[in-house]
């Protein structure tokens, strides 16, 4: 995988970083090995040393704005994940989100809302394994687009809403 200097990059344990350089560290005291030095986004307090063989497997480059676009077009296509019991949903919501597919994830966020809308017309609320895993699933797919398109995290919700609604209309003028 070729990176470029401050390059972000999608790293399967940490969310986005930002690419720092490569190194030549020996973490076991006997065998050298060149590593990818990684740095959160969203704090540079952390390092992440990710070995250069393996990068294909552990690292993927952030979405085009091509991608993006289309992956917003296909939210209304996306149809809700089918969830269990509680402890069945811890599973397949951690599946989910480790599984890095912005798809399964969108998947996950819309039925966690139908679910937390539906709670809260009753005067109930999710659970906290629930709420932690949208917050979770919501800043991966949010932190992604706001970096590629280069808008603030807090107007991503508005941006989607904004370009479905316009979509949404188009395709009823059209018909």
């Amino acid at each position: 995988m070729q990176l470029l200097l401050n390059e972000y990059v999608v790293y399967h344990a940490a969310g986005i970083c930002r690419f720092k350089e490569i190194v030549k560290r020996s973490f076991d005291g006997k065998n050298q090995r060149e590593y990818i030095v990684l740095v959160p986004e969203a704090s540079d307090k952390s390092t992440y040393y990710v070995p250069c063989d393996m990068a294909d497997q552990k690292l993927r480059k952030l979405m085009t704005k091509e991608e993006i676009y289309a992956l917003i077009d296909s939210i209304p296509d996306i149809a809700p994940c089918k969830c269990g019991n509680r402890s069945e949903n811890k599973l397949i919501f951690n599946s989910i989100i480790k599984s890095d597919d912005c798809r399964q994830i969108i998947s996950l966020i819309k039925s966690l809302h139908a679910k937390q809308k539906g709670k809260k017309s009753s005067g109930g609320h999710l659970s906290a394994s629930e709420e932690s895993a949208m917050k979770a699933a919501e800043n991966m797919v949010h932190r992604e687009i706001a970096i590629v398109l280069g808008i603030s995290p807090d107007r991503v919700v508005d941006f989607i809403s904004e370009r479905i609604e316009r979509i949404e209309s188009q395709k009823n003028t059209a018909v």
